[in-house]
């Protein structure tokens, strides 16, 4: 699908203001559409919403469905009568700045048992829940069946008592009589998530924006859709596997990298006619407008390994259906608004996929500097169907990056091209070569807009701690930064007419 010129931020739902500990679905993302409304912006880009790990990564959740409880807004409780004033009256300190998953869940899981009490009473809302079961029944149980039995046995799911872990129909009939209303409260919290998800997207669609969400290519091996639906994985039968999935070596990484994640037995799904991930891009379109696919070049081949490895070096290319894949997609669902990361090894079979399906790729300016002007991430050399950014989540910020370069021909280059001799502007030199560039969409992350540093890095990727915890404060977006945002979006022809 080629997209309108058009422009957005990039920013994680739980990088919002909030006093609760985390950004959520409240007030503060209702002001943020606002702020995105006001500065002709179209698009808000926003990282995996699913359950994530304790550590907050939301590449590694639970499962392919559902929300994450700790994006639930407190104050969208208070007005739905689910909590009363002295329930959040008292917030612990939290730092603004920095998210702490462990507290943060702590405290939210105490205000979302008090609202569950008071939920049970309310006639009204145990009807709309109940049509929700219904309407989600594909795997809300087995969602909230899954966190019980975790909870419970606190391991990996191949390690639960055997009757459970291969899902013997008695053995979960007689767990789910036994802890019934633990599992109706998972269930309970994702019709939460899922009913302030909906208000926030109307309310977005409402004033012009759209939410552009994410698909992670693999799953945690931790997690619901492997162990109902074991078939359709690399997995042995005891549910473990010797082979994972990663990328191969290339210039971020000399060893490449080791994911700890099993790969899709691809021709089963294949057979299955891929209802697995029909169900999930149908899913993901009825809570965003656009679907940012992760690690694309997977769905051509992706590298595995063997797991006792100590690195990816000796990994192979195995191959996917995925012309077949899309194919199907595009059959069942017609013309599907999709953006897909092509970076990393990117080979012409992997082109050839992405362009016979005309689908967006992506361009990262911080990634554009460093191998002369051929680079495919400079703007010259880009493709107007295209999203070009400034940075990723994945990358360190524009200043952060670029500041700290030693004087290579990398910073040379950069100079040269920006036809400047300072790097004192660099957030703002790239947002207007992205903004101004070819491609039909720019995407720019909050942190560039703020001109901030390293310090507002969101991940280092092969780290795994420290990551997913940077938060802003509405002191840090400046006025003058907005008005600089508003009028390059302005002067390179990327107004949002609906906003």
């Amino acid at each position: 699908m080629k997209f309108p010129r058009r422009s957005g931020v990039l920013v994680h739902i739980t990088a919002l203001p909030s006093q609760y500990g985390i950004g959520d679905m409240g007030n503060n993302a209702y002001k943020f559409i606002d702020t995105l409304k006001n500065n002709h912006q179209t698009y808000w880009q926003i990282l995996p919403f699913g359950v994530a790990d304790p550590n907050g990564c939301p590449y590694s959740g639970i499962s392919a469905f559902g929300g994450y409880h700790l994006l639930i807004a407190p104050d969208k409780l208070f007005e739905m009568g689910l909590l009363a004033q002295e329930d959040i009256a008292q917030v612990p300190n939290f730092n603004p700045h920095k998210v702490d998953f462990v507290a943060t869940e702590k405290y939210k899981i105490s205000l979302l048992k008090r609202a569950y009490l008071r939920f049970k009473k309310n006639t009204k809302l145990n009807q709309e829940f109940s049509r929700f079961e219904v309407e989600e029944k594909k795997w809300l149980h087995d969602l909230a069946l899954f966190q019980v039995i975790s909870k419970f046995y606190k391991t990996n799911w191949t390690k639960w008592p055997e009757t459970l872990k291969n899902r013997n129909s008695f053995a979960l009939e007689l767990f789910e009589n036994k802890y019934g209303d633990q599992i109706r409260f998972y269930k309970f919290l994702q019709f939460l998530f899922f009913r302030q998800w909906n208000e926030l997207k109307q309310y977005a669609n409402q004033n012009g924006i759209k939410i552009v969400g994410d698909i992670p290519i693999f799953l945690a091996h931790h997690s619901m859709d492997i162990w109902k639906n074991p078939q359709w994985f690399k997995i042995d039968i005891n549910g473990n596997y010797d082979i994972e999935v990663g990328a191969a070596p290339d210039i971020f990484s000399a060893v490449g990298q080791k994911w700890g994640n099993p790969n899709y037995n691809w021709h089963i799904m294949e057979f299955d006619g891929f209802s697995w991930w029909i169900s999930r891009i149908e899913f993901m379109l009825k809570y965003c407008d656009i679907i940012r696919l992760d690690h694309f070049r997977g769905f051509e081949a992706i590298w595995e390994v063997h797991s006792a490895a100590p690195n990816a070096i000796h990994g192979w290319w195995s191959y996917t259906p995925g012309h077949h894949l899309f194919e199907t997609l595009f059959h069942r669902m017609g013309d599907l608004p999709i953006i897909v990361e092509d970076l990393g090894t990117i080979t012409p079979e992997v082109r050839h996929l992405r362009d016979r399906f005309n689908l967006p790729g992506m361009a990262v300016l911080q990634m554009a500097f460093g191998s002369g002007d051929q680079n495919a991430h400079l703007p010259h050399n880009i493709r107007e169907n295209c999203v070009i950014y400034t940075a990723t989540h994945d990358n360190d910020t524009s200043v952060g990056y670029f500041w700290g370069l030693p004087n290579t021909l990398e910073k040379s280059f950069t100079h040269a091209y920006l036809q400047t001799n300072t790097l004192h502007w660099i957030n703002w030199d790239l947002i207007r070569l992205a903004m101004y560039s070819r491609a039909d969409t720019s995407i720019t992350p909050i942190q560039d807009i703020m001109g901030l540093g390293s310090e507002a890095r969101f991940n280092r990727p092969g780290t795994p701690e420290n990551n997913w915890l940077w938060r802003f404060t509405w002191d840090m977006l400046k006025q003058d930064d907005l008005n600089t945002f508003r009028h390059i979006t302005l002067d390179c022809g990327r107004k949002n007419p609906n906003g």
